[in-house]
């Protein structure tokens, strides 16, 4: 089974990747002195067998927290189905942050959005969540998913107005994402 996962914690210097069998990709991205791990692997894999880091601990003396997966356009159903089908394709990375009474709302929207069996869409892009803060994991070029992907399914189309939704959930009241500086394995 495929495992999509992402951490973050506080480093003292950039991280370096491990050699590991189970990874299928990994890349990680900063934020002032905040690393974001993003990987994918074949089970469980656990961020010390994925990277190398001098690393500050949280409060409970833990290095990585597992963020939480707000959204995605799809899973990894099976291997076939997820295998990238472009080459060298370029991770990225996006932060933002959210008013923390919104918090819910926006779990509530993306989560609508979700089930709504979007295509036309970055099939890898996914949103994960720490606290406040949101970090969008996504590739270029992009691979779309397809319409017949969803054949039988109901599809709802995402509100024409949804950048007018989503703005006040933000701390930043345009929804300017930041784009991060990545690394890859």
């Amino acid at each position: 089974m495929i495992k999509r996962y992402m951490y973050c914690g506080y480093n003292n210097s950039p991280v370096n990747f491990q050699k590991n069998d189970k990874l299928i990709t990994a890349s990680c991205a900063y934020y002032n002195d905040m690393v974001f791990l993003y990987y994918e692997s074949f089970g469980e894999v656990l961020p010390e067998a994925v990277v190398i880091a001098d690393m500050k601990p949280f409060p409970d003396n833990k290095f990585w927290i597992r963020m939480s997966d707000v959204f995605h356009y799809t899973t990894p159903e099976n291997e076939i189905l997820w295998q990238r089908k472009i080459q060298n394709k370029q991770p990225s990375f996006e932060l933002n942050f959210l008013n923390y009474d919104k918090i819910p709302s926006y779990i509530y929207h993306h989560y609508a959005h979700q089930e709504g069996n979007q295509f036309g869409y970055d099939r890898y892009c996914a949103i994960f969540m720490y606290g406040n803060i949101l970090v969008m994991y996504h590739e270029t070029p992009y691979e779309l998913i397809e319409e017949k992907e969803i054949e039988g399914k109901e599809h709802i189309p995402c509100p024409e107005n949804w950048d007018q939704i989503m703005k006040p959930h933000f701390e930043d009241e345009n929804n300017q994402w930041k784009v991060l500086r990545c690394t890859s394995k």
